[in-house]
């Protein structure tokens, strides 16, 4: 098997730091929940997702696939009990012709059939890895698996259905990402039949609609521009070309799943390690995260779990420290904020904010239960991330070991243990006192945030090297080590985007994490920003957070005096509405307010004005529109008795628009995510294309 890297075993880690805390409130909050995994099971035997082309089957395999991991890294005999009963329960569910499947015979291989049948298969792998505990049950297991993957091979494949054909729904993505389990079968049984199906879907291109997997290899595109912009189950599919590379070596494998990597960090990873900035879909976000357009929900909970776990699969097999730099981003912001406080009911959020915008939008996957209640993709996902960092946080090598992430607590190796001491990620020191007399290599990562790091081994200055820095030597007992990362609070810049003022913006970072601030602070929230810097490095002192839970609250100088306070983003947007509106995008000017509040709207010589027939027209004659602000820089926009989002809505309630002006004095206004636009037949509609009205102001 390919890896340079592996995780230790289970149960050698135990940390106290903030991804232990995170882990083990999930496991409480989450994974023990018996009456929730009994409804999951039930929609195995009722079997209701065909009718409508759902996808409630997926919660099982999704939740208990994190939940091993999560086990993997605890060791917690009463979680342990749970998964077990749970796999018995479904173990029950499989039918005569072998199927696990939340839809009926008539109605399968369409919608999100494969994709649920994949989270059985791989949850079941997961739990064979992990945690099974006795040969009898481990043997029914894989007899299942085999019966289960032998009904697919018996349907799909050559001479059968096109996997491409087996669901509508982006170009059948979700159906080709039973790739992974299908690898996994043939290492877990050493059958050929299963490597052969996962070299078809390869070779189909993982999509109806392109070939993403040599769109990879070629490397000319952005993911994004590939023709389908799905981004979970996109990723999803070099999860598994991974998989295929560790167990043929076929360097091409390798080389697309890199290939796909370093383009989506270049087009689509944003400041809080997440990808897709409208919805869930790949735009080229790294250029749109600050573009204030998007005003709907973005950075899905489902894509930074699997890029983080994708990362994870890199990390593994070339032992590159960037692909750890990518987890750590992921994990310190966007997955610890869809972290829910304990007294909220669901565990996870499914929808990050980044400029003028709150938590809480919405919840991702949600389906119902046939049991009573329902769920969402988000919620069963998460465990998947909050269980694989504590579980990293120290990896094994050929030499000795990696410490990848760094929290307080101990690591029981095969050569010796670790007990490291740290504030880390609000602090860059890291002490870790070697309790071993044996010789190997101990290796630091040094982030690719860190502009400069110290070493001491004993008192002694080391050199430091982008990275992984490798101390080789035979140890003593009480050896101590000593890091010092340097912390200092910087400014990343926004680059350019579809709007003018998508560059109007910087981001502040600290170490690992995002800084962001949140109305519970109080003071004003839009506006602009102008911090005192110097060579991209601002002047902060640390606060007292009075008004909500934080890891860290900075005090940032501006310009001219005065000042401002922020939160790592993780901690911020936690009440789930409006009360905590947070951003982690600054304006360094004023797009959102007109320079009055009474003003037409035209497009040439025309003007937005509806007609006695309630259409909203270009045309000659002037309809005076009053806007009414609300938060967040948002408008109403009023004329007459009618808000203009009840034209560009039909049917729908007054709504808030966005207006964003350019350079040129002219705005674009937007509602939901979509531009308001001349539609070349005499109205207005919303269209994806930006377009510019001019406001001519009342007197």
């Amino acid at each position: 098997m390919n890896k340079v890297m592996n995780i230790c075993p289970a149960g050698a880690q135990k940390w106290q730091g903030v991804l232990d805390g995170a882990c083990r409130l999930i496991a409480d909050k989450e994974l023990k929940r018996r009456g929730l995994w009994a409804k999951f099971v039930n929609e195995y035997r009722v079997r209701k997702d065909g009718a409508t082309r759902a996808w409630a089957g997926e919660y099982w395999g999704k939740m208990l696939r994190g939940a091993c991991i999560t086990y993997g890294y605890t060791r917690d005999e009463e979680l342990l009990g749970v998964l077990t009963d749970t796999v018995e329960d479904m173990l029950t569910t499989q039918d005569e012709l072998g199927r696990f499947s939340t839809y009926t015979v008539d109605t399968e291989f369409a919608g999100w059939d494969m994709w649920c049948r994949k989270y059985v298969l791989l949850a079941m792998e997961y739990y064979l890895d992990i945690c099974c505990p006795e040969p009898g049950l481990r043997e029914r297991i894989v007899a299942a698996c085999k019966r289960h993957a032998d009904y697919i091979l018996g349907k799909i494949g050559p001479g059968g259905l096109d996997i491409r054909k087996t669901s509508a729904d982006w170009g059948a993505m979700n159906s080709n990402s039973i790739l992974e389990p299908m690898v996994r079968l043939h290492v877990l049984t050493g059958e050929q039949r299963y490597l052969d199906f996962a070299r078809y879907i390869i070779d189909c291109g993982g999509c109806d609609w392109c070939n993403i997997f040599e769109l990879a290899l070629e490397n000319r595109v952005y993911p994004c521009q590939y023709g389908v912009d799905k981004a979970y189950e996109m990723i999803s599919c070099f999860e598994g070309i991974c998989e295929y590379y560790k167990v043929t070596g076929e360097d091409k494998y390798l080389r697309m799943a890199e290939n796909f990597f370093d383009s989506m960090e270049k087009s689509d990873v944003t400041i809080i390690g997440c990808c897709g900035a409208e919805g869930e879909l790949l735009n080229n976000a790294a250029c749109l995260q600050s573009d204030p357009s998007l005003t709907d929900i973005m950075q899905e909970n489902c894509v930074s779990v699997t890029w983080l776990k994708f990362a994870e699969r890199l990390l593994e097999i070339t032992g590159k420290a960037r692909y750890a730099d990518a987890m750590e981003r992921a994990a310190y912001n966007a997955v610890l904020s869809a972290v829910n406080l304990p007294e909220k009911e669901h565990p996870f959020d499914s929808y990050a904010a980044l400029l003028f915008s709150w938590r809480g939008r919405a919840r991702g996957g949600e389906k119902p239960l046939a049991d009573g209640g329902s769920y969402g993709c988000c919620e069963c996902i998460g465990s998947a991330a909050t269980g694989l960092m504590p579980l990293c946080a120290v990896m094994t090598d050929g030499e000795g070991c990696r410490v990848c992430f760094y929290e307080t607590g101990r690591a029981e190796l095969p050569f010796g243990a670790l007990d490291v001491s740290t504030g880390y990620p609000t602090e860059g020191s890291v002490r870790i006192r070697v309790e071993s007399d044996s010789s190997f290599a101990l290796s630091l990562r040094i982030p690719g945030w860190c502009g400069s790091a110290s070493l001491r081994l004993n008192g002694e200055a080391l050199e430091t090297e982008p990275g992984w820095t490798v101390i080789r030597r035979k140890w003593s007992r009480g050896d101590l080590v000593e890091l010092e990362m340097d912390m200092t609070t910087r400014i990343i810049r926004a680059l350019p985007g579809r709007t003018e003022a998508c560059e109007e913006h910087f981001a502040l970072q600290r170490g690992p994490l995002a800084l962001a601030r949140d109305a519970r602070a109080g003071g004003d929230m839009v506006r602009i920003y102008r911090p005192a810097q110097k060579d991209g490095a601002v002047f902060v002192r640390p606060c007292i957070n009075g008004a909500f839970p934080a890891l860290l609250t900075l005090e940032i100088a501006e310009e001219g005096g005065g000042s401002f306070t922020v939160s790592d983003y993780a901690s911020c947007g936690k009440t789930l509405d409006e009360e905590s509106l947070m951003t982690c995008w600054f304006p360094t000017a004023n797009w959102w307010t007109p320079d009055k509040l009474r003003f037409y709207i035209s497009a040439g010589d025309l003007y937005l004005s509806p007609d006695p027939e309630g259409r909203l027209l270009l045309s000659p004659a002037k309809a005076l529109f009053e806007a009414e602000p609300d938060i967040a820089g948002y408008h109403l926009l009023r004329t007459g008795d009618k808000y203009l989002d009840d034209y560009l809505h039909a049917g729908g309630a007054k709504g808030r628009l966005r207006l964003i002006s350019d350079r040129e004095g002219r705005w674009y206004i937007v509602s939901r995510n979509r531009f308001a636009s001349p539609d070349g037949q005499g109205g207005a509609v919303l269209a994806g294309e930006p377009f510019r009205w001019t406001l001519e102001y009342a007197e």
